[in-house]
């Protein structure tokens, strides 16, 4: 594989793994006025983000393994693209949705908000974890599984300054809504 395609897919991978920390502790403010801060909160958030990861990553294998290799990149480069639509969706139906929800049972309402907030575009932007994986096997044979850890570890540390400059700088400066939003635009803005 091409150095500098490498280093652009890592980049992407870093950055998409910054959106989805972000959105997390983005989820967890959204949610505060209509569920107050609990522990069934962050359940609820921990809970609904690690399950879309999961489905991300089984889902991003399973669509290797159906479409031809020769279609990775493209849809490497799709894919954040269709997650902040999913993510300018999510801000335009939550404050909908969401007031709803507060006669529901704590933790039911609570799940069911993280779902609004989180589900797609996790699994959208998880997803390219073995999609990015199966571009470095299918463009060099020859490569060894620890490039599969070192995207993982270039998604991790993406998830690692993702949460610290929402924490420093995006909760401070914007709205809960603007901060969601603005996740999308970058997502858009970086991939084309």
């Amino acid at each position: 594989m091409q150095s500098n395609h490498y280093v652009k897919y890592l980049s992407l991978i870093f950055f998409t793994g910054a959106v989805v920390l972000s959105l997390e502790l983005l989820a967890s403010r959204i949610l505060t006025p209509f569920f107050g801060v609990s522990l069934y909160i962050w359940t609820s958030i921990l809970s609904v983000t690690l399950i879309f990861l999961a489905i991300g990553y089984q889902f991003g294998g399973w669509i290797t393994s159906k479409i031809d290799s020769k279609y990775y990149e493209e849809l490497f480069i799709f894919i954040p693209f269709v997650s902040s639509i999913f993510i300018l969706f999510s801000c335009l139906i939550y404050p909908i949705f969401l007031p709803k929800l507060i006669g529901f049972n704590l933790l039911i309402g609570s799940f069911i908000g993280s779902f609004i907030l989180l589900s797609i575009p996790l699994v959208l932007m998880s997803a390219l974890n073995p999609i990015l994986i199966s571009i470095v096997k299918y463009k060099d044979d020859q490569s060894s599984d620890s490039k599969s850890g070192f995207v993982l570890f270039i998604s991790t540390i993406g998830s690692v300054v993702g949460v610290i400059f929402t924490a420093l700088f995006l909760v401070p400066n914007f709205s809960n809504f603007s901060a969601f939003i603005l996740n999308a635009l970058f997502l858009t803005i970086y991939t084309l």
